[in-house]
């Protein structure tokens, strides 16, 4: 079970730093660079016409993620993990893990938000990190949680989001970014793993956000402010007490930190 969950973790996170996070409009990684190069240009431009500039490019994107195209992502994203599997493809239900991933990225960077000026990136709980209810909602129990014990993420089972949007002043205005749906994960107590030694100073100390490294949104930021109030959450029906609010912890260049909410806002 516990090898099932850690394989699901790994999988996650090459679909969001492989897949979501990255502009796939044709089947070159290297067009694809520069399509990704051209949109931060224009994103930190102007927003909205960054946002209809991907409605169009994404019209015209190649349908679906073939078989070359998902062993490139795998293989770059998880060599030797890919060695051991002899290059076989994840599948579920006989059909292919990552091309519903690339529908659904297809569907989130091609459609028209709310605000018109929004972009999107997925993230994943770093294992044997904090419990930080802003970005995790629990699948299973925490029991150590429930005793006021400190737990870390065992493994990710669906990824959280990110919208990162533009304050309205102009080429100055800082970028915001506001979580919109939460990783789900589970603990490691959960997992029955053993736990991973952690200095106390690191539960308490804000982390610096990191973006992913095809999205570099943005200049630095207010950094976050110390000595947060902690806080009860129920996430699941699991409440985790004494919990503070922290930033998001991205693999990748760093951006600002997150503009987000205890509870998530509905994905627009």
């Amino acid at each position: 079970m516990q090898t099932q969950f850690l394989l699901c973790h790994a999988m996650l996170e090459t679909i969001s730093e492989g897949i979501i996070n990255c502009l796939i409009i044709t089947n070159s990684s290297e067009a694809n660079v520069q399509l990704i190069r051209i949109h931060e240009h224009i994103f930190a431009r102007d927003p909205t016409i960054a946002s209809v500039w991907r409605r169009q490019t994404f019209s015209a994107a190649v349908k679906t993620c073939t078989p070359e195209m998902s062993l490139s992502i795998l293989y770059e994203q998880m060599p030797e993990l890919m060695t051991h599997l002899k290059g076989a493809l994840p599948t579920s239900g006989g059909s292919s893990i990552l091309e519903h991933a690339y529908a659904f990225s297809q569907m989130l960077h091609g459609s028209r938000s709310a605000s018109g000026d929004a972009f999107y990136c997925a993230f994943v709980s770093e294992i044997a990190s904090p419990l930080f209810p802003w970005q995790i909602e629990l699948v299973k129990r925490c029991m150590k949680s429930e005793r006021g014990e400190l737990d870390c993420v065992g493994a990710t089972i669906f990824p959280g989001l990110v919208k990162v949007t533009r304050e309205s002043n102009g080429e100055s205005g800082e970028y915001l970014q506001t979580v919109v749906r939460r990783a789900q994960v589970i603990c490691e107590c959960a997992m029955g793993l053993l736990p991973v030694n952690v200095q106390p100073a690191a539960w308490d100390a804000p982390q610096p956000l990191q973006m992913p490294v095809q999205n570099n949104y943005g200049s630095q930021g207010p950094s976050p402010q110390a000595g947060q109030v902690p806080v009860d959450y129920i996430h699941n029906g699991y409440e985790i007490p004494g919990s503070v609010q922290p930033p998001i912890n991205y693999r990748g260049l760093q951006s600002p930190p997150l503009n987000g909410y205890s509870t998530p806002t509905p994905l627009t």
